[in-house]
């Protein structure tokens, strides 16, 4: 008992407790959300469901310089979390979905 309450007490002292989060679907991003990919924050702008099977995701990449802003594309399965690959122009990343980052719209 006593190492439960101990354990309460450290864990009340700390800032911020951060639970297990589900794994993210292309189902759960909306236009607005904003993803945080490494070090790069970039938001929805709008979707896609292509006739191939992926669903295609627009993306803005909020770090960049207003006049070189680039073209950013999202491709992810629908109803998996398999990886998801992103687009930059002309190179193509895999990258596993627990790299990204969701920030709803709703959310400041």
């Amino acid at each position: 008992m006593r190492r439960l309450w101990r354990r309460l007490l450290r864990l009340r002292g700390q800032s911020r407790i951060r639970l297990p989060r589900r794994a993210l679907t292309p189902e759960d991003l909306r236009k607005g959300d904003r993803l945080q990919i490494g070090a790069r924050v970039f938001r929805v702008r709008g979707s896609l469901l292509l006739v191939s099977g992926p669903l295609a995701f627009s993306l803005e990449e909020l770090d960049a310089v207003p006049g070189r802003r680039r073209p950013v594309r999202l491709l992810a399965s629908p109803g998996t979390a398999g990886p998801w690959t992103l687009i930059l122009e002309d190179s193509r990343v895999d990258l596993p979905v627990d790299c990204v980052v969701r920030f709803p719209a709703g959310e400041s």
